[in-house]
């Protein structure tokens, strides 16, 4: 069954899953240096996919999260 991910909004301390998350680089938002942030495997975004931070502010980019994807556990990931 699927259900709402606790950490869609990029807060990780309350994890179901804390041994899977890893950190990755990535090119930073615009007007910003590359950065590190955490993944999670077992989330799954629904939305339009694809679409690089950088080509965003983080403001901008924390809005289109919010307001344009839900981030779900995969089923089988209670």
């Amino acid at each position: 069954m699927e259900k709402r991910c606790k950490c869609a909004d990029g807060n990780f301390d309350n994890c179901p899953y804390p041994e899977v998350l890893k950190i990755v680089k990535e090119r930073g938002f615009k007007d910003e240096s590359p950065t590190e942030r955490i993944d999670c495997p077992h989330q799954m975004w629904i939305g339009s996919g694809g679409i690089p931070a950088y080509k965003f502010t983080r403001a901008e980019w924390e809005t289109y999260q919010r307001e344009s994807t839900l981030c779900l556990y995969k089923k089988g990931n209670d």
